[in-house]
């Protein structure tokens, strides 16, 4: 017997997150907040698709506030990329300085999926 598709029957809307109500009045208004995230042409598909999500995930933060911080966040990811591709062509102590932001992001990362899993027993000192 086939199971039924959990995409069929009406699709009902998210309400809007109350906290984006002084920014814009309606979903379409989020067009104008992200009009100046442009993706920049002839940029590696990795850094074009991370900025992308990003754009999409502030876009969305009209129904889910956090959302908006989750975009912000993708688009340092992008900024890694930018600067990992270009690392030789930075000063050393500018690369050693993004490399320990990068390993304390690592480490905070590490944290909280430890924080969300009960079921991994970790602390904070486990990071």
């Amino acid at each position: 017997m086939e199971m039924p598709s959990p995409w069929t029957g009406p699709t009902v809307l998210p309400a809007p997150d109350a906290r984006v109500r002084d920014l814009v009045i309606d979903y379409g208004g989020m067009d104008e907040v992200v009009a100046g995230l442009v993706l920049p042409t002839g940029a590696p598909m990795a850094v074009l698709s991370a900025l992308e999500t990003a754009r999409e995930l502030v876009r969305h933060s009209y129904y889910r506030y956090e959302f908006a911080t989750v975009g912000v966040l993708q688009s340092l990811v992008a900024l890694e990329i930018v600067l990992d591709g270009r690392a030789a062509e930075l000063p050393a102590e500018l690369v050693e300085r993004i490399d320990r932001v990068r390993l304390l992001r690592d480490k905070v990362s590490r944290v909280a999926a430890a924080r969300h899993t009960p079921s991994a027993g970790a602390t904070y000192d486990d990071a």
